[in-house]
Formats: structure tokens, C-alpha cells, sequence
């Protein structure tokens, strides 16, 4: 597994309001832009480079894929209980 040095965040808001608060009051020339979810640790970082659209689409596109399995795991286990219920009548 990568370990990744960057500081972590457990949530995007507050990898957003530390980003707010940088923009603010940091003299650096390069201050964070976005915030984004690491695939290696599964925390937020910054990143100072534009925002990459890719990387919310593709969190929607999981969060989409990940609600469709749990509806079919609750319609699998509906159907088991149904089953096991039928087995036990006979």
C-alpha cells in the first residue's frame, strides 16, 4: 500500500475550509485550490493544480455504484429469508 505524506482530512469540509483559510492568510506563492479524495488512503488532500472535474465524476459514479449494490444485496437477502421461510414449511 502507497503511504501518502500529504496532510490528510478526514472530510472534504474540512480540506475546503482549511483551502479557504490558506487563501486568506498564506503568503506562499502557490496556496491549494481544490480538494480531492485520495485513492491510496482514502482521505482528502489540496492540491494547488486546477480543479479536475474527473475526480468528482468519478466519486459520483461511485457513490451511484455503491448505492445500486446495496439495493441488490438487500433484494438478495430479502430473497434468502423468503427461501428459508418456505424451507421451513415443508
Amino acid at each position: 500500500m502507497i503511504e501518502c505524506t500529504k496532510t490528510k482530512f478526514a472530510t472534504q469540509k474540512q480540506a475546503d475550509y482549511f483551502i479557504n483559510k490558506l487563501q486568506r492568510t498564506s503568503t506562499r506563492q502557490s496556496v491549494p485550490l481544490r480538494s480531492y479524495l485520495c485513492q491510496h488512503c482514502f482521505s482528502w488532500h489540496l492540491s494547488s493544480s486546477e480543479q479536475r472535474v474527473t475526480t468528482q465524476i468519478q466519486l459520483n459514479n461511485c457513490q451511484a455504484e455503491i448505492k445500486e449494490k446495496n439495493q441488490l444485496i438487500q433484494k438478495l437477502e430479502k430473497t434468502i429469508h423468503e427461501l428459508r421461510v418456505k424451507l421451513k414449511q415443508k
